[in-house]
């Protein structure tokens, strides 16, 4: 945090493409290829940062820290959320940078215009419980999620969505799909490994594979640089200027990335979000811009099942309803131990861009203030929570 406890944000500037190893199994001698994500979970950037603090504090105490050190270094260390950051050549690091997770409860079809949003509907076939415990009935309660008429299947959606795009969708202002079609999305290729035997010269068994690098660079049709991507790490426990100018390991062949400091107000809220907030809107959207570890899988902890509802109290804003969810699919996590020499566990997220649809217990509206106790707030909990806290920030819609 700093001085203003807001979360810290730090820039990690790839020098190379870099390899991130996905959950789905940590070696790839029976498939070939090696299972890769598009960006960065926060367990890697947290990994790297937390390495770069280490060294960092025995230059300035000209001593190696004690393993009880580096655990109170980790422990204090916590990264919510790990996001791009997508400028063009040559040009500064501003709001305009910014890139989010595609939200869950936005869908486009091919040959319609605008992106249509999946809202609480309290229409649909009912469900028979066969087991009629307080919180299945709860849960059965809830309102599903819905298009309307629809025909066809959804078109694809861009990974990442700009600032301005995201902060409109945020307020429930109409999109264009013409606006998700030009989005930029980072390049990759794929890279093909392979071990040579010292003495023979020849290929070793099971040491030929392929892994996807993701490039920093963007470049156009004829070959020359459009845009620069960068990692920016939000969360807590770090001080960026403290890193300032030094150089991380990130991913797999660890890639060389340089940390930089952003402006204070990079991640601040939106104007136009503080504005329909300011309104005073009845139904809160809180959206997940990291994953997420949650302890009851899907649900957060503060949540749960109460006469037939899911009531709970949300950090910094009071007690709240919950009325619909879009969860994604389950992302797998994991990791090498450096320490035991083998891969960590697998661990399942909420991914980011989870929507879930709220309203005040009361009835009353929400207020600004709720909106800047939510916005970036980490609301993950379970074990090794600063490697996936699950920021999120609010956005607003009508219950009928």
């Amino acid at each position: 945090m700093n001085n203003e406890g807001h979360p810290s944000a730090l820039a990690l500037l790839p020098r190379d493409g870099f390899f991130l190893k996905d959950g789905r199994g940590w070696f790839t001698s029976e498939s070939g290829r090696a299972g890769a994500v598009e960006w960065p979970f926060a367990r890697t950037v947290r990994g790297a940062v937390r390495t770069c603090l280490g060294h960092r504090h025995e230059e300035r105490s000209g001593q190696c820290l004690s393993a009880d050190e580096w655990r109170l270094l980790n422990d204090r260390l916590s990264v919510a959320a790990v996001l791009p950051l997508c400028r063009g050549v040559g040009m500064p690091l501003g709001t305009a940078a910014r890139r989010w997770p595609a939200p869950r409860d936005a869908v486009v079809f091919t040959g319609e215009q605008r992106v249509r949003a999946l809202l609480p509907d309290r229409g649909g076939a009912a469900v028979i419980a066969l087991n009629e415990d307080a919180e299945t009935v709860a849960v059965e309660n809830l309102r599903h999620p819905s298009l309307g008429d629809v025909a066809g299947k959804p078109a694809p959606m861009p990974v990442w969505w700009s600032d301005e795009v995201f902060t409109a969708w945020l307020c429930g202002m109409p999109v264009e799909a013409s606006a998700l079609a030009s989005e930029e999305s980072p390049t990759s290729r794929q890279q093909t490994h392979v071990t040579i035997d010292a003495l023979t010269g020849a290929g070793v068994d099971g040491g030929l594979f392929s892994s996807t690098v993701v490039e920093p660079l963007s470049r156009s049709a004829m070959g020359g640089p459009t845009h620069e991507w960068a990692v920016a790490a939000i969360g807590s426990g770090f001080d960026p200027a403290d890193l300032a100018g030094r150089s991380v390991r990130l991913g797999g062949d660890g890639r060389i990335a340089t940390c930089q400091t952003l402006p204070d107000d990079l991640f601040a809220m939106p104007a136009p979000l503080r504005q329909m907030f300011a309104g005073g809107p009845r139904g809160m959207r809180l959206v997940f811009v990291g994953h997420a570890g949650l302890e009851k899988g899907w649900l957060p902890s503060w949540l749960e099942a109460r006469d037939g509802r899911i009531v709970g109290d949300l950090p910094g804003v009071g007690p709240v309803a919950l009325v619909a969810a879009c969860v994604g699919r389950p992302v797998h996590v994991s990791g090498w131990d450096m320490a035991a020499r083998r891969p960590k566990p697998t661990r399942r997220l909420v991914p980011a861009g989870s929507v879930y649809f709220l309203e005040k217990v009361d009835g009353g509206a929400f207020t600004l203030s709720d909106a800047e106790a939510v916005w970036l707030r980490a609301v993950g909990e379970g074990s090794d929570t600063g490697e996936a806290t699950g920021a999120v920030v609010p956005g607003v819609w009508k219950p009928a």
